[in-house]
């Protein structure tokens, strides 16, 4: 056999001595010797009462040992040979604080934030999540959440659009505005379709009007279509205003003035 192709193990043993694993020679004339400095190396450090530990070692060009590894236990589990031992005190695992399981971060998110399971799942690892909650105060977290998560994949489902084009500056915008109540929370979403459409974000498109000037607006137009359902009249409300005005709104005046 040619030099490289070798792959031969010597395991070397002395009375008071211990295991040692042997590789890295490639030249089996070498043998005998590497085994004779071996035993000369076990001897003298008998001879000067140091402890000879079960060693992994490589053969040297000199033929002589150096140390590799720790000899593998019973279950074939090798030592980190990179990073010295540590040794485990009590004080030590006193100071250790272990991390906390995902399910007891997912419970503690849910009651924090109000948050439903399925969005809490998506929001756990979102660090962008809590920086928005805590900048902006006057939104409710569970509406943060809809708007970055459920608002998106319904845009994907009904309206099969690409919500890739949603960027983080995006939510910025729309949430800095919905801060401020520049815009409704319909005016949001409306926002991220124009943004999945490929348009820029344009506030002052979905500025509300006061509740005075949507009230006359709205008794105008019950005024011109007398008799419809309560529906009927939703739909021609937020058809011309869509993202102007939130729903719960045109319901309470449409009641008032019926």
């Amino acid at each position: 056999r040619c030099l490289g192709t070798i792959r031969q193990d010597v395991n070397i043993s002395i009375i008071e001595g211990a295991r040692n694993e042997i590789k890295g020679f490639q030249d089996l004339n070498s043998i005998p010797k590497v085994i004779e400095y071996e035993v000369e190396r076990q001897l003298k450090l008998i001879k000067e009462n140091k402890k000879i530990n079960e060693e992994v070692r490589k053969a040297e060009p000199s033929l002589t040992t150096s140390f590799l590894r720790p000899m593998p236990g019973s279950a074939r589990l090798y030592p980190e040979t990179d990073i010295p031992p540590v040794k485990i005190t009590k004080e030590r695992l006193a100071k250790i604080k272990l991390p906390k399981l995902i399910i007891e971060k997912e419970i503690e998110f849910e009651k924090k934030y109000n948050l439903s399971k399925e969005l809490v799942k998506e929001l756990i690892n979102d660090e962008l999540f809590e920086v928005f909650v805590e900048k902006y105060k006057n939104i409710e977290p569970r509406l943060i959440a809809q708007i970055m998560i459920s608002v998106p994949k319904d845009i994907k489902t009904r309206l099969q659009l690409d919500i890739s084009k949603i960027r983080d500056e995006h939510f910025t915008i729309i949430f800095e505005n919905l801060n401020n109540n520049k815009i409704n929370k319909e005016a949001a979403a409306e926002l991220l379709v124009e943004v999945c459409k490929g348009k820029k974000i344009d506030i002052s498109k979905f500025e509300g009007i006061s509740e005075d000037k949507m009230e006359k607006e709205i008794k105008e137009i019950v005024n011109k279509k007398p008799g419809l359902s309560i529906g009927a009249y939703m739909g021609l409300i937020m058809a011309k205003y869509r993202g102007k005005v939130e729903g719960r709104k045109i319901i309470e005046i449409l009641k008032k003035l019926m």
